[in-house]
C-alpha cells in the first residue's frame, strides 16, 4: 500500500486491517486504534457497514465526508468482486484475496 499511495492517503479498510495499513505502510485510515481515533465505535461501525450494505449514493458520501482516497478490502471486509462493481472506485493493486482500490474524484 505504501508504494501504490501518496504520503496523504486516507485508506478505508476493516479495523484488523486498519492496524496493519497503519502501522506498516504509515498511511491515515478511517478507523485506527481506539484510543486514538476520534468517535472511534461510530466509525467502526460505519466502516462495516460500508462493506456490507447501503447504496452506492450513501457509500460515496460517506467516503467523502471521510476524506478518503482508497479503500481496501480482504476476506475480512468483504469480496473483491463485489467492492470492484462499485462505480467509483479505480483498481489500483491486487494480490490473491485482497485489493486497493482509488476513490474516483
Amino acid at each position: 500500500i505504501r508504494s501504490r499511495t501518496n504520503g496523504d492517503a486516507v485508506v478505508l479498510a476493516g479495523p484488523e486491517s486498519s492496524y496493519v495499513i497503519a502501522g506498516l505502510a504509515g498511511r491515515a485510515v478511517v478507523q485506527g486504534h481506539d484510543v486514538e481515533t476520534l468517535d472511534s465505535e461510530a466509525k467502526r461501525v460505519a466502516a462495516a457497514w460500508f462493506y456490507q450494505d447501503g447504496n452506492p449514493a450513501t457509500r460515496r458520501s460517506r467516503l467523502e465526508r471521510w476524506g478518503v482516497t482508497h479503500v481496501y478490502v480482504s476476506p475480512r471486509e468483504g469480496k473483491v468482486e463485489t467492492v470492484a462493481a462499485w462505480p467509483f472506485l479505480q483498481p489500483v493493486f491486487r494480490q490473491g484475496p485482497a485489493a486497493l482500490f482509488r476513490v474516483a474524484r
